[in-house]
């Protein structure tokens, strides 16, 4: 198999389990839905939707060369997916976790900051 076909399927992988979780946590009524942009205050679903439909674009234009980095954007794309067809199909974002002040958020969320968190990493250390 091709190696973009690892990551492809990968990604379908992600996705898919991704889906999966929020759906048991949805059908299970534990779950709230969030059709706020910002950390559920700000913005709508059709705003959240257009902004990572724009960022999947980008993601796939300037998907970098290097192995190591790669799996994070395949890790990205696939929580933001995840959380837009959540969109489409619940109204809003499914989510289930709550930790103190924190507003309830979802496993596609801690996808997304630990893989921003290594992007941003690698950025800084290639810069350097």
């Amino acid at each position: 198999m091709p190696m973009k076909g690892k990551y492809f399927l990968l990604f379908l992988c992600l996705l898919a389990i991704l889906q999966l979780v929020d759906y048991l946590f949805y059908s299970s009524n534990i779950a709230q839905i969030n059709n706020k942009l910002v950390f559920g205050y700000i913005g709508n679903n059709i705003l959240a939707a257009v902004i990572a439909v724009i960022f999947l674009i980008l993601i796939y234009l300037f998907i970098p060369k290097s192995k190591n980095i790669i799996i994070s954007y395949v890790f990205l794309a696939s929580a933001v997916l995840s959380n837009v067809f959540e969109r489409i199909f619940y109204t809003g974002v499914v989510d289930y976790l709550k930790i103190w002040f924190i507003p309830t958020f979802n496993l596609a969320d801690i996808i997304i900051v630990i893989s921003l968190i290594f992007i941003s990493f690698q950025i800084f250390k290639k810069n350097i």
